[in-house]
């Protein structure tokens, strides 16, 4: 069902992470069989960013005790298409960037193929969640300065196993995820001498042999056994300085124990150690996005201000209270609270706590409680209105501070959407008034219009689908296929709408996937034979050939499908 969500099965520690220059975060070892832990997979940090290896069922369940926001991810790295590697992939189209998704172009296919059919969406439509980038089979790709190497691994899905390396000094470190394989047992028992026959060559066994024994300094592999998955005893003598078992629900055995360390969750393996702060960079980055036009010298003093690391479930700010801080969320995400309106409101990474309150000293309408671990730089009130006041920026402060209220109380921009992105949106919103019984110009509006105030009514003919209030929205078809609603739209009462253009939506996945999701509603809504008293199957003069007979049979199936 849209929107429903469900809670993992099993409980997971917050963990505090640093963001290390080249480091493998061990994110899961369990197997798609497996209730009581995460499947295989693995997030590297790399100078400072993260990347997914593979995105499994519970994916934000283990994010949040990782103290990850979805809009922290760059990008994920995609092995194959089975459910336990491949389920996360839905939560992270509700971020407010396109991650980079990286893989060959094979396996790219298979995922976009089994995507679209669960989400009911087009195949040409992946790009408006992700952005493409396509490793080559058996080549060094440098994504991000990150070398890659997509390795074809024997499986029953198409599937490719990873190697990634980066210089270190004078020398590569590198990590081997190897998910999934199959033992040698098993491939030894498919080789033919005889091309005619089903199975595998002495060579190709060799071969993938070969590749399965890479060395690297960090190596984590499949040992889930059977016929599908590999052996721990395959690699009894590879040369690996670490190897991690992974990708079983079983206990390990005495001698599996001897050949390969476990990685519970939220363990790290740090490759590369970091001599500088990416965090404290990632602040004065995100200060340069807010304030482009400010010189360095005033941001710089913002800079000078202590980053401070909070525990999960702590409260920053109370309702009603007038606070002394502003906190830049750096790491982590903080929930805003709002019993009143029901609406799951967070503040992620790059975003502002208690600015427009602070500088106005105003009480706060809501309450700020961490969720995780959070890092975030600590700003006096008082320097933060300074600073704005001598760059001549107070004046936009109260200009957008009822805009981004507004926004963050409405279901469509409220959730997961950082403050970056919300003030682009605010900045972007064009203010519109209609008339009790006016007809809005539906056919010829151009982005969706979101109400401020009063209220709409969405109507087909005589039958009305929807009765819209404040926050709720139309003109979804615009945004999603540049194409105008069936709908119409009235006003039933003097009503204030802001208009966003779609330019400015169109690279938001999270707000795409909703505006799909609302575009889905109403349209069962007009094929729902209760709530409608015209045809759902019209005939339409555009459909005529001209051809008398053939439009007559044509009209006739219109008419069977209305009696169906």
């Amino acid at each position: 069902m849209p929107h429903e969500k469900f809670e993992a099965p099993y409980v997971l520690g917050f963990q505090s992470i640093n963001r290390e220059y080249f480091s493998i975060i061990h994110s899961g070892d369990g197997n798609g069989w497996d209730i009581n832990r995460p499947c295989m997979s693995s997030i590297i940090v790399f100078q400072g960013n993260i990347y997914l290896v593979d995105a499994g069922p519970n994916i934000l369940h283990s994010l949040n005790a990782l103290g990850i926001g979805v809009n922290e991810i760059v990008g994920v790295f995609q092995t194959h298409a089975h459910d336990d590697h491949f389920a996360g992939l839905t939560a992270l189209m509700r971020a407010d960037h396109k991650i980079k998704f990286i893989a060959t172009p094979l396996i790219r296919a298979t995922i976009i193929n089994k995507l679209a059919a669960l989400a009911s969406i087009k195949e040409g439509h992946f790009t408006k969640y992700f952005q493409i980038c396509d490793l080559k089979l058996d080549d060094w790709t440098v994504i991000d300065n990150l070398e890659v190497k997509p390795i074809f691994s024997p499986h029953p899905t198409e599937t490719t196993i990873f190697l990634f390396q980066t210089l270190d000094h004078k020398h590569n470190r590198s990590y081997a995820h190897f998910a999934d394989i199959s033992s040698f047992a098993v491939l030894r028992d498919m080789i033919t001498e005889n091309e005619s026959e089903p199975g595998i060559s002495q060579e190709y066994f060799d071969e993938v042999k070969r590749s399965y024994l890479t060395k690297a300094d960090l190596k984590k592999i499949d040992v889930g056994g059977g016929y599908v998955h590999g052996s721990a005893l395959d690699f009894t003598d590879d040369p690996s300085d670490k190897i991690i078992l992974a990708h079983t629900s079983s206990q390990l055995t005495a001698r599996q124990k001897e050949i390969g360390s476990g990685a519970p969750f939220g363990t790290v393996d740090v490759l590369i150690p970091a001599h500088q702060d990416y965090v404290r960079q990632y602040a004065e980055k995100i200060l340069k996005v807010y304030f482009p036009s400010v010189p360095g010298h005033q941001i710089n003093m913002l800079m000078n201000n202590p980053l401070i690391s909070i525990n999960p479930e702590s409260i920053l700010i109370r309702k009603g209270e007038i606070n002394k801080f502003v906190y830049l969320i750096l790491t982590g995400e903080v929930e805003i609270i709002r019993p009143q309106t029901g609406i799951n409101s967070m503040v992620s990474a790059g975003g502002l706590v208690g600015d427009n309150i602070g500088v106005f000293q105003m009480p706060s309408k809501e309450t700020f409680r961490t969720i995780n671990f959070v890092r975030a730089l600590k700003l006096p009130c008082s320097l933060y209105l300074n600073f704005r006041k001598n760059n001549g920026l107070l004046a936009d402060l109260e200009h957008l501070r009822e805009r981004r209220e507004f926004l963050q109380d409405t279901w469509l921009f409220g959730e997961d959407i950082s403050y970056p992105i919300q003030y682009k949106i605010a900045r972007s919103m064009n203010p519109e008034k209609y008339r009790a019984d006016e007809l809005l110009p539906i056919k010829d509006y151009s982005g969706i219009g979101i109400i401020k105030q009063g209220k709409l009514q969405i109507f087909l003919n005589d039958d009305i689908f929807e009765t819209l209030r404040p926050g709720d929205f139309f003109g979804v078809s615009n945004v999603l296929f540049n194409t105008p609603a069936i709908f119409k739209v009235r006003a039933i009462k003097d009503t204030d709408v802001y208009n966003v253009q779609e330019k400015v939506l169109s690279d938001i996945p999270i707000i795409q996937w909703k505006l799909f999701e609302t575009y889905e509603r109403r349209i069962r809504k007009i094929l729902n034979p209760e709530l409608v008293s015209i045809p759902i199957f019209q005939w339409r003069k555009e459909y005529n050939t001209n051809i008398e007979e053939m439009d007559e049979h044509h009209r006739a199936l219109f008419q069977t499908a209305n009696k169906l």
